[in-house]
């Protein structure tokens, strides 16, 4: 049965997951959605339904650090698919921005998908303003 809520934006960019032993694994968003999200290449994933929180930095854009509570539902080789503690609706367009400044920065930008990410982060980024305020 399908749970997902809300459009997913596809992007890559870094990601730290912390755990509740305290320890961090990094990884790579592979995709983004007010209700959870897909992190790839993951340098240890996390066992399915453990609890943890979603570190995204962003250095330019407020808040610069987004902590989000998360539960894995789906857990793999090198990803695992996660879900929010609850829909993110509001704060989604703001971290949307927040990524396509950092990529625009050079912050972080992925040799494979630089042009593509920073002009559809902006198209989505626009998409999701307009639908999270109707």
């Amino acid at each position: 049965m399908e749970h997902r809520c809300g459009t997913r934006y596809a992007l890559e960019y870094p990601v730290t997951l912390r755990l509740a032993d305290s320890h961090s694994v990094s990884g790579v968003i592979g995709n983004l959605a007010a209700g959870g999200l897909l992190i790839q290449a993951l340098s240890e994933p996390p066992p399915r339904h453990s609890l943890v929180e979603v570190v995204i930095h962003t250095p330019r854009a407020l808040p610069g650090l987004w902590r989000w509570p998360a539960m894995v539902l789906r857990s793999g080789e090198d990803h695992a698919a996660l879900m929010f503690d609850r829909l993110r609706f509001a704060e989604l367009p703001d971290l949307l921005i927040a990524i396509r400044e950092a990529q625009a920065d050079d912050y972080w930008r992925p040799a494979t998908a630089a042009a593509r990410n920073h002009s559809s982060v902006g198209s989505m980024t626009a998409r999701v303003r307009g639908s999270a305020s109707g």
